[in-house]
């Protein structure tokens, strides 16, 4: 079984785990993924093999222009 965290630098950490009634042993914790998560949201997948991550957008995106109520010029 594995258990997954964010680290105080927002980095998805995961560490193995093995219990028994009597005993708690843990891995070495390892980074799963080096990018930070931006607000602290992740989910995983029941099987622990799939992850949504929230990760900032890129400073220099550009903005998007919606354009509504549009009509093309009849041809005639």
């Amino acid at each position: 079984m594995e258990l997954f965290y964010l680290s105080p630098e927002r980095r998805v950490m995961a560490v193995s785990v093995q219990s028994d009634p009597t005993t708690f042993r843990g891995s070495v914790p390892r980074v799963l993924f080096d990018e930070p998560v931006s607000d602290g949201s992740y989910d995983v997948s029941r099987d622990g093999q799939r992850f949504l991550i929230n990760t900032p957008l890129p400073e220099a995106s550009a903005p998007i222009q919606i354009i509504v109520n549009w009509r093309p010029e009849k041809k005639d």
